[in-house]
């Protein structure tokens, strides 16, 4: 050990020395790959290292559920204040996504149907997904196994519902010629995923989750409903606001 071949230690000008015999000294040849460092000597993790191989091997694939169902969901609720739409298509969401737990998880839950898959978010943009969903199984890097139905889904009911109606459509109905030249034919700019998709730049307080739970949220939530007075504009709005959270929580919490 290297205490048995300690000589002595010093401390001087606040470093610490150890001197050691030369003859006690080895050179250990220590692999520099991800396998030896995850397998030696560490028994006690065998379960996080199954699951790690279970990822990093399986096959990824696009997922539909979801799009069927904000599909579905935007359909019914067609003309609602968009505070109590967002959070009924919430509410199917986390009604109707399917839910399965892999041997060995403590954290369980998956966005998709399979492990390590990608569900469509069709409410920000359709048209990319259309042009390059025959390239997603070859393509050079983030390949997707796309089965045919799922293509055949998405081109028959998914894109021509929401052509037109996406967060993308919206916004380059704003551009103005002389801006969709700059964007589009010089790309003088661009804003990339901000366009199409979402980004998720936020910090979630989840202390607070944690600490109150969703019950205690949803307790927090009501008192500032109880508070409002609704014959002021500004306090309706912020009714549906709290209306539609309160709602979400109880989605959250039957998920």
């Amino acid at each position: 050990m290297l205490r048995d071949s300690l000589k002595y230690c010093i401390t001087l000008g606040g470093y610490m020395h150890l001197a050691v015999a030369e003859d006690k000294l080895k050179t250990l040849d220590v692999p520099t790959d991800s396998e030896h460092i995850l397998n030696q000597g560490m028994e006690e993790y065998k379960r996080g290292q199954m699951l790690r191989k279970r990822v990093i091997s399986v096959n990824p694939y696009i997922c539909i559920e979801r799009a069927r169902i904000v599909t579905g969901a935007h359909k019914e609720t067609a003309g609602e204040h968009i505070l109590v739409q967002r959070a009924r298509i919430f509410d199917r969401i986390m009604s109707g996504i399917s839910v399965y737990i892999l041997d060995d998880e403590l954290i369980a839950g998956h966005q998709a149907g399979k492990q390590r898959s990608a569900p469509l978010f069709p409410e920000f943009a359709v048209e990319w997904v259309n042009q390059e969903i025959d390239t997603f199984e070859t393509r050079g890097q983030d390949r997707f196994i796309v089965p045919e139905e799922v293509k055949q889904e998405f081109r028959e009911e998914i894109y021509p519902y929401w052509k037109g109606r996406t967060l993308s459509d919206r916004l380059y109905s704003y551009l103005t010629e002389e801006i969709r030249l700059q964007r589009f034919v010089a790309t003088v700019f661009s804003v990339g995923l901000h366009e199409d998709g979402g980004l998720g730049h936020v910090a979630l307080d989840y202390k607070k989750v944690l600490k109150l739970g969703l019950v205690g949220i949803k307790a927090d939530i009501s008192e500032k409903l109880d508070r409002l007075k609704i014959w002021k504009t500004e306090d309706y709005k912020k009714k549906l606001f709290y209306e539609s959270c309160i709602m979400m929580c109880d989605s959250v919490i039957a998920f």
